[in-house]
């Protein structure tokens, strides 16, 4: 049975937030490898967040600071996914990706439909690409 509550307002975008060791070095790596651009909050040698912009996608990266935690992907052993993103070009994509790192995971074609690959990013973040339909 459908609810008729009325809603308060809209959700119009989900943002990622991971915390990493070094906001320069992600952002550069994002910004060399994926064609994000950054726009960081702190000192330029060493900033505490940033945001992450590419296309309609954002990222937004924290350093991790005492009391924060550490990066989940240091934190973590077995895998797992961070984040999909889903693109147009998958093929062409990993090309790209491959040119700056060269043990870009290889596109798989998955039984729902989407051609996948994985890359990990410098805190080991699991990114997957996927172009679906």
């Amino acid at each position: 049975m459908p609810d008729d509550t009325p809603r308060q307002g809209t959700i119009d975008a989900t943002v990622p937030v991971f915390r990493v060791a070094s906001v320069a070095r992600s952002a550069k790596w994002y910004e060399s490898v994926l064609g994000f651009e950054a726009d960081a909050v702190g000192p330029p040698d060493d900033p505490v967040f940033a945001i992450l912009r590419r296309d309609r996608v954002e990222i937004m990266i924290q350093k991790v600071q005492r009391g924060v935690g550490e990066p989940r992907g240091a934190a973590r052993a077995g895998g797992g996914w961070d984040l999909y993103l889903r693109v147009d070009d998958a093929r062409r994509l990993r090309e790209t990706v491959r040119s700056t790192v060269p043990d870009v995971g290889a596109i798989v074609l998955r039984p729902y439909g989407c051609r996948e690959f994985e890359v990990t990013d410098p805190d080991g973040h699991v990114l997957v690409l996927g172009q679906c339909g």
